[in-house]
């Protein structure tokens, strides 16, 4: 396989098929005999995503193992969480002890959680929270999920279908997932495929969205309502490309009309492209590769002829527009994976194999400027602020959550010292998500099958859960599912 990651997770956990292998160098979806895939469980989990409100979690589950006949994007109701961060909370509800990060429910915990006491842990039943009318298949081997900025779609990557897909989220609407009117998979409309102009090349691996606007005249006022065209961008593992798609279009006062459509590959844009990110501040796009001779992130733009009335999706100028060079003393390999960009657009953070590190950059002066060691092999970054307590900007913190998917840890680094605090995850945590309403973090876990709650604030724990019933009975609290625990 060409893919690292999934590589060696193939080589040490999972028994994978030779069919499968040809499967995925091939673009195609196994026939695993019509087994369709349960609508309720996690199935190992890929990526992760809150919704705007963040009342929900979106899981894409891969199924690695070809057990059924595709993979699912599910959903999961966090209204089991409710009372995080309220510790004035009545009996009988649900309270958040945000110093030690345990949640309180009236309740004995056999009515809450599913496994028994003797496994220490406290299993939030997927088949509970999922909402099995708005799962959608998305075919083998999904590897991402993004949101555009406003969150109304979810990007996902699916390398076994050779396609994007596109999905419509709507957290408080009749349809919360939707991608169309087949109940099976995702329609056209909702795929980004090759079209007579242009083939999406082979593996799209790790995706990001950019919103642009478009001014109703060019000499409208700066203020006036804009058209917005969202954009999305894909990496492509074997040859090194990005491709370029259209998402939708928003006109002033009108709902979003969806039009997704593959509009342009790059070539030879950073060899083993893997990580991209996006900075909606200047609307840079940067990536970095895995198999790269001349260390270094490339930035890419895209740009249009909006004075003579042209938009993005007409023949934009899609190319890369400079490099970020990484100093050989601190990068001394080609394995990059992840990058993510602060949300004030100065900086940016990307993990290497080699040496094991994350890397911090200067988007203004295009400078490498400090690292930190982290865990062997580090497989994805994210950034999010901790606001504390008080309204001055001054004091909040960004940290940089790094995964390590074959040690079991998550690396959390103070950005502005990096300095590191490290906790245990589950088998194989493979993404992370942030709630912003709780202040939690949420780790997928490849292996387990499972996600596992933190504190996203110092100091980091891990979420554990008691009843006001029996106040000695603490567990470590997972979603996960009913069928997979009594498997374990």
């Amino acid at each position: 396989m060409k893919n690292g990651i999934y590589t060696y997770m193939a080589r040490l956990f999972l028994p994978v098929s030779l069919a499968a292998i040809f499967c995925i160098a091939g673009g195609c979806v196994p026939d695993t005999g019509g087994v369709d895939p349960p609508n309720d469980q996690l199935i190992f989990p890929v990526a992760l995503a809150t919704t705007r409100d963040a009342t929900h979690l979106l899981v894409v589950n891969s199924n690695y193992d070809l057990r059924y006949n595709s993979g699912t994007l599910l959903m999961l109701s966090l209204a089991a969480l409710d009372g995080a961060g309220d510790t004035t909370a009545d009996d009988e509800r649900i309270t958040f002890d945000e110093a030690s990060g345990v949640f309180t429910v009236p309740d004995a915990l056999s009515k809450f959680c599913t496994g028994d006491r003797q496994t220490d842990a406290c299993t939030l039943d997927a088949s509970r929270a999922a909402l099995p009318e708005e799962t959608i298949r998305l075919g083998a081997y999904a590897s991402d999920l993004q949101m555009t900025a406003d969150q109304r779609w979810a990007l996902i990557p699916v390398r076994g279908d050779r396609a994007i897909m596109v999905v419509e989220v709507d957290e408080h609407g009749d349809d919360k997932l939707y991608c169309g009117d087949q109940k099976s998979a995702c329609d056209a409309a909702h795929r980004v495929r090759s079209n007579s102009r242009v083939n999406l090349p082979i593996e799209p691996l790790s995706v990001a969205a950019l919103d642009y606007p478009i001014p109703a005249s060019p000499d409208a006022a700066s203020d006036d309502p804009k058209t917005i065209e969202t954009f999305g961008f894909a990496t492509h593992l074997a040859g090194g490309e990005v491709s370029l798609f259209s998402i939708a279009t928003t006109e002033p006062g009108q709902e979003p009309v969806i039009n997704a459509e593959l509009i342009s590959v790059i070539g030879g844009v950073i060899d083993g492209a893997s990580g991209i990110a996006t900075n909606p501040l200047n609307r840079d796009i940067y990536v970095v590769g895995r198999r790269d001779p001349n260390p270094h992130v490339a930035v890419l733009r895209v740009l249009a002829d909006l004075s003579s009335g042209g938009s993005y999706r007409n023949n934009p100028w899609f190319s890369q527009a400079a490099t970020i060079p990484v100093a050989s003393q601190i990068y001394g390999g080609t394995e990059a994976r992840s990058i993510a960009v602060s949300p004030k657009g100065d900086e940016a953070f990307f993990v290497t194999h080699q040496p094991p590190a994350l890397i911090k950059v200067n988007l203004e002066t295009y400078e490498t400027i400090d690292m930190t060691t982290v865990c062997p092999q580090p497989t994805r970054v994210k950034t999010w602020i901790d606001r504390g307590a008080s309204d001055d900007p001054d004091d909040d913190v960004l940290y940089a959550f790094v995964l390590c998917f074959l040690t079991q840890q998550m690396h959390i680094v103070r950005t502005d010292v990096m300095m590191n605090t490290v906790r245990l995850t589950g088998q194989g945590p493979q993404d992370i998500a942030f709630d912003p309403v709780r202040k939690l973090a949420y780790v997928a876990n490849f292996r387990d099958s499972t996600i596992t709650p933190y504190q996203a604030y110092p100091p980091f724990n891990q979420i554990r859960i008691k009843s006001a019933k029996d106040p000695e009975d603490v567990r470590w609290l997972q979603f996960g599912s009913s069928q997979s625990a009594k498997e374990k």
